[in-house]
């Protein structure tokens, strides 16, 4: 299926925007965040968790592409948000909502049961993109041959 890979990286975009966003919604009060109210950043924030779940769940269900480029790229985008993300979730953990912003401590535990899931879906996600990034990479360099011979066999196919 030839559409498969511009499905899966469109999903993969979706997946990675709307965990950006649920995350970006509970940073702590400063100079970004200080006109956002608790209501509005909820109202934002739960639609993207939702999305995010759902998205993520198709994501690690379906195969990635068998192409060097997608597995690679997702893999560093999937690490880097997955980062931002644990260190929003581990100041939240740890702060709560105690911390000027006005969030409920019931708003607050409902996103952190958003979070673990999250966070198991990116871990599951860039574990399943790196073991196709590193199926689809020699295991061996050229060989005798060298690497003239393998550019002479990539221009003949």
């Amino acid at each position: 299926m030839k559409s498969l890979p511009v499905v899966w990286g469109t999903l993969v975009g979706i997946f990675l925007a709307a965990v950006c966003t649920a995350s970006a919604m509970m940073l702590p009060l400063g100079r970004r965040t200080r006109f956002l109210d608790p209501e509005l950043a909820i109202a934002i924030a739960m639609p993207a968790a939702v999305v995010a779940l759902t998205v993520g769940l198709l994501l690690v269900a379906l195969r990635p592409p068998s192409r060097q480029g997608f597995a690679a790229t997702a893999e560093t985008f999937g690490i880097t948000v997955g980062v931002l993300h644990m260190l929003i979730f581990g100041y939240r953990l740890i702060v709560g909502a105690g911390d000027g912003r006005g969030f409920t401590p019931g708003i607050v535990h409902v996103w952190w049961a958003y979070a673990a899931a999250a966070s198991a879906l990116l871990a599951v996600f860039a574990l399943r993109v790196d073991r196709a990034r590193r199926s689809l990479t020699p295991r061996h360099g050229p060989g005798k041959r060298g690497i003239r011979a393998m550019a002479g066999r990539r221009r003949s196919r």
